[in-house]
């Protein structure tokens, strides 16, 4: 096969080039009131997988069939207040209840006291300010099974962490020792009604540091070695995914999810490279590298939002609002909304690509990768799969049920369909931006080639529904 390295170069730049489109269309949006985000899987992630990795499928001299390589890793967000403003309201992190001057949140609706004056029942302001932490190993597997045909296994083991890091400034506690941080942690709130109770908020909860740890998802790819030589290669790849994660539950507002949410994957992707200039002991590449992979629809539990203009006020953060059944009894406890509103959703991920480019230069045994990854996803697609209108309601300020039981047509808002804002369940479209660098050195281990790397990276984000982030890795990668 005839290989032209200029055209090549040319389809890659235009690659780029629809890649920055792409951004500047998403970049402008900015989201607010948002009850569930997930990042980037931590399966997608070129620059982890392939850096300081082409001599050895390069290797043409001795032949070797297997390649295995480890990957240890770090992983921390910066820049949390904008995924703060993704969970707070009207494009802030931070928000008032019950604020004797002003409020975006009267704390008479998450407070079930009846009394006419908010100053008596708890009030502050609430801070997000988020983290996300991520540390593990990610395992790849690289085997020729023919002449010109190869298999791929990789899989990640991560611990992640999450913890929207909520301070509550000037927060004052009611007489019977509730506040805000009890409330959104769901713990026990007494009230001053003399018959109903109140139920602790049980899903959407906000409370210091979560984690989750396990196999993000395994992949299984088959691949065609199109041409290999020490000039160049292009290779192309079929893929399919098994989620080994876990899957979103809606018990916290900001869940850690290792993997992509519970999803079967199906993808493809090529890998390529050609030769810049060749010397005796210097020699200096471009690699290219491209996987498209799809996420087929599953369930998943996700609190639905209400409508920020349902009802007759403009009113925010209402699934934490209080809210009872329609002929419920006074004797029975009242309960946050988000305990009814987070439900068994039809999620689709769909789309996701990835993209990345490296400069890539081998002196002697030493070898240094300067690259660029771009990240696209598009927005997921989710429906509710079983509701009944009609059934519950949130209850207005200070409102006493009857002995004839709640009647939901006395309601502040009914929790029907029509009043639920079901995309602010779904995370939107992702476009980020990673930059990266990478070092290693060639070494011979029982004379196979061996490889040892260390790399850092600086991932941008373009929105605030994306996570921003920098990362270290270290690398071991042995052939044989």
């Amino acid at each position: 096969m005839i290989f032209n390295k200029n055209k090549f170069i040319k389809f890659i730049l235009i690659l780029c080039f629809l890649f920055s489109q792409k951004n500047c269309e998403i970049s402008a949006t900015t989201h607010t009131n948002k009850t569930f985000l997930l990042p980037r899987p931590q399966g997608s992630n070129l620059a982890l997988e392939l850096s300081i990795y082409h001599d050895h499928i390069f290797d043409i001299k001795n032949k070797q069939k297997t390649h295995v390589q480890a990957t240890g890793f770090y992983q921390a967000q910066d820049k949390g207040i904008n995924v703060g403003k993704y969970f707070g309201i009207n494009g802030k992190n931070s928000f008032t209840i019950g604020d004797s001057v002003s409020y975006d949140i009267e704390n008479l609706h998450i407070f079930y006291n009846q009394l006419t004056d908010k100053n008596l029942s708890p009030s502050g302001k609430v801070v997000f300010d988020a983290e996300q932490q991520m540390a593990g190993v990610r395992l790849d597997l690289f085997q020729d099974i023919a002449k010109k045909f190869f298999v791929k296994i990789s899989s990640p083991f991560v611990y992640v962490s999450n913890n929207l890091r909520m301070k509550v400034l000037q927060e004052t506690t009611d007489s019977r020792g509730a506040n805000l941080t009890e409330f959104f942690a769901g713990h026990f709130i007494k009230t001053s009604m003399p018959t109903t109770s109140q139920a602790e908020l049980k899903k959407a909860k906000i409370k210091g540091q979560k984690s989750k740890i396990g196999f993000a998802n395994l992949d299984f790819s088959l691949g065609y070695k199109f041409f290999k030589n020490q000039r160049s290669h292009f290779f192309v790849d079929v893929l399919i995914g098994c989620p080994t994660g876990n899957v979103s539950r809606g018990e916290y507002l900001f869940e850690p999810i290792y993997g992509n949410g519970g999803h079967f994957t199906l993808g493809w992707g090529f890998d390529a490279s050609c030769t810049l200039w060749q010397r005796e002991k210097h020699e200096g590449k471009l690699i290219f590298a491209f996987n498209q992979k799809y996420s087929v629809e599953s369930s998943e539990y996700r609190t639905v939002p209400v409508k920020e203009n349902a009802g007759s006020l403009k009113l925010n953060l209402k699934h934490y609002y209080l809210a009872a059944k329609n002929g419920q009894l006074p004797n029975l406890p009242i309960f946050p909304a988000a305990n009814i509103l987070t439900q068994k959703m039809s999620v689709r991920p769909g789309n996701e690509l990835d993209g990345l480019a490296i400069f890539n230069f081998k002196s002697g045994r030493f070898l240094i990768d300067l690259g660029y990854e771009g990240y696209f996803k598009e927005k997921e697609s989710i429906k509710l799969k079983d509701w009944q209108d009609n059934t519950y309601g949130i209850l207005n300020e200070a409102q006493a049920i009857p002995a004839t039981g709640f009647d939901i047509n006395a309601a502040l808002i009914s929790l029907n369909k029509e009043n639920f804002d079901i995309n602010g369940a779904a995370t939107p479209s992702q476009f980020t931006n990673k930059v990266f660098a990478s070092f290693g050195y060639n070494f011979s281990i029982l004379k196979n080639l061996a490889s040892l790397g260390l790399g850092a990276s600086y991932e941008f984000a373009t929105s605030n529904h994306e996570i921003e982030n920098y990362a270290f890795w270290a690398k071991l990668i042995c052939s044989f």
